[in-house]
């Protein structure tokens, strides 16, 4: 036998009695936990991971819940009809702009009662004007005339009558003098109709008869019935909605530019000033061929319509507006067709007890939006889009679960200043249709109805949860 095979033989043993020294020595449950633990380990591992998966959310403290603004409401079942948009521009009302006061009279202007931007209604003095026109100071004169000798001829009346019944003259003068006085009472009816085509106003002429004195200076108003008959129609309820004051009668008018200042001589028909009608004002929209059944079915069945005003940031949506009409021609090179909406004004500064310098808030040449309907949606979740967080090809939604309470210790004496925080859960959901307002959920998906969600800053709330903290929130998981 050999050194080696010598050398084998020896180390056999040696291994065997090691073993029996190691069985001795070292419970078996011993080994068996160790090797136990090894695989208990891994499974714990992936237990953990499984179930950070399915807790993933994000807490959000007081003073970011507060800094954010987060709404929470619950999520319900509604309807919704999505719109698309059709490009406009706000515009006066054609006739009510740039409407033109010419003078009734050849005079000379005195006085001026208002000034430009200034805001009137029918009946407010504009001018005063000194009387200068050849015509209207001849009728005077003839109606005066007329007058003085209708006088004369009922004094001379008087005088004949007694002698008539005393038989001392024939009962003939009598009634050559009564039918002279019949002719000249109806030229002085005459001639007070021709001063009303003159101008004259009925208490004017009246102060000619009575007082015997030609009318020598006028004080011009704004007169009445500027709008067409339907927009008369339309100005009562125009007025209640757009902020004027109750009792307020007739449409208000903006001075737009004053033509004729003081000292100047003003011929028959000269024009004085320019006025603008601001109260009701016309959404302009160019709609495609398409549109056009769509928009004389609105038209026909007066449906209303929203309106929006202003751009990103600062849109105000005006709804309740019906069409107006659809003009009868295409737009040259566009191939576009105008139509009109309806707008009611309202003021934007607080009126007087007579109004007189009046901020409109919708302005002709705005740009505005004409929103269309659409397609309808019934019996879904109807969400603000701010409410959705896109996540690759995710939407989420977050579900607002309360108040996280978390273990604190703390030493003797010590006190908690920990600020509490709110919990919120992500859920994935099914949305149909989506637009920069509006989100519409699948109320059959992971979604359902009476869940409490937060209702804004979704993507706030996706980026607190993706980076850890944020400053906003923490992105953890706890055994719940």
């Amino acid at each position: 036998m050999n050194f080696k095979s010598l050398k084998n033989w020896l180390l056999l043993p040696v291994i065997l009695l090691g073993g029996i020294v190691v069985g001795v020595f070292i419970p078996i449950q011993q080994i068996r936990n160790a090797v136990a633990e090894v695989f208990e380990l891994k499974s714990q591992v992936e237990d953990d991971e499984a179930e950070e998966a399915d807790h993933l959310h994000v807490e959000i403290t007081e003073t970011a819940h507060k800094s954010l603004g987060l709404k929470i409401r619950r999520a319900a079942i509604g309807s919704y009809t999505s719109t698309y948009d059709i490009p406009a521009t706000i515009k006066e009302l054609p006739g009510a702009s740039s409407i033109k006061l010419s003078s009734r009279f050849t005079g000379l202007i005195k006085r001026v009662f208002v000034s430009q931007g200034e805001s009137i209604r029918a009946g407010d003095r504009l001018f005063e004007m000194d009387l200068t026109g050849e015509e209207l100071s001849r009728a005077q004169s003839e109606l005066l005339l007329a007058i003085k000798k209708t006088e004369n001829l009922a004094e001379e009346i008087a005088r004949v009558k007694p002698l008539v019944l005393q038989g001392g003259l024939a009962n003939k003068r009598l009634l050559e003098l009564q039918y002279e006085l019949k002719q000249l009472q109806a030229e002085v009816d005459t001639k007070r109709q021709e001063l009303r085509l003159h101008g004259l106003t009925v208490a004017q002429i009246d102060s000619i008869v009575h007082q015997k004195q030609l009318v020598q200076s006028v004080t011009l108003r704004a007169p009445d019935n500027l709008l067409a008959p339907q927009l008369n129609l339309r100005m009562a309820s125009d007025s209640s909605q757009n902020g004027l004051q109750k009792g307020s009668v007739g449409p208000t008018f903006i001075v737009e530019d004053i033509v004729s200042q003081p000292g100047t001589i003003v011929p028959l028909g000269g024009e004085l000033c320019k006025f603008a009608y601001h109260e009701t004002l016309v959404v302009e929209g160019h709609a495609f061929e398409r549109d056009l059944p769509q928009i004389r079915s609105l038209f026909e069945t007066q449906s209303d319509v929203t309106v929006e005003v202003g751009t990103f940031g600062h849109v105000s949506e005006i709804s309740g507006c019906q069409v107006a009409f659809v003009s009868n021609h295409a737009k040259e090179g566009a191939n576009t067709y105008p139509f009109f909406v309806y707008l009611n004004n309202q003021i934007d500064n607080k009126p007087m007890e007579t109004p007189s310098y009046l901020a409109w808030k919708w302005k002709p040449g705005q740009l505005a939006h004409i929103e269309m309907p659409k397609r309808s949606y019934d019996n879904m979740i109807v969400l603000p889009r701010e409410a959705i967080a896109e996540n690759g090809a995710s939407r989420l939604v977050f579900e607002w679960k309360g108040q996280v309470e978390h273990d604190h210790d703390h030493a003797e004496g010590e006190e908690d200043d920990h600020e509490h925080a709110d919990e919120y859960v992500p859920i994935e959901v099914d949305v149909v249709y989506m637009d920069r307002k509006v989100a519409i959920v699948d109320p059959n998906g992971n979604l359902k109805e009476g869940t409490r969600i937060a209702f804004n800053n979704a993507n706030h709330l996706l980026f607190a949860m993706q980076s850890g903290s944020g400053g906003h929130g923490h992105s953890h998981s706890h055994p719940h």
